[in-house]
């Protein structure tokens, strides 16, 4: 799969935000998870489009400053964590699995796994 496919994007996502939870050393995280950058080398548009699609799952919690009239103004992404379906999703989907077994900060998560 392509750096810039859907389910590679939001796989970069999860594996960050679980290992964050678990105290591993990452980048903060308006620094790797931004449009432009080599893991995302993509829109602000469509990053913010995989966003949505994961907080629409459930698989992330993402908060959002939204303007009087309603629309999204600003998304907290430092502050973004995984859910439990965010971990379940990483753990048990197939897809995502051997996506993750390409993702270099992937390795010590999944050995918790085993």
């Amino acid at each position: 799969m392509a750096k810039d496919d859907y389910h590679v994007l939001m796989a970069k996502i999860l594996v960050y935000l679980y290992a964050k939870m678990k105290g591993k050393k990452v980048p903060p995280a308006e620094e790797y998870i931004c449009p432009f950058s080599k893991d995302f080398p993509i829109s602000e548009e469509y990053l913010n489009e995989v966003l949505d699609g994961m907080t629409e799952h459930e698989f992330i919690k993402l908060h959002v400053v939204r303007a009087w009239g309603g629309d999204i103004v600003a998304k907290d992404v430092d502050n973004m964590k995984i859910t439990l379906e965010g971990i379940e999703y990483l753990r048990d989907n197939s897809t995502i699995r051997k996506i993750v077994d390409t993702i270099p900060m992937a390795a010590t998560i999944f050995e918790l796994f085993q």
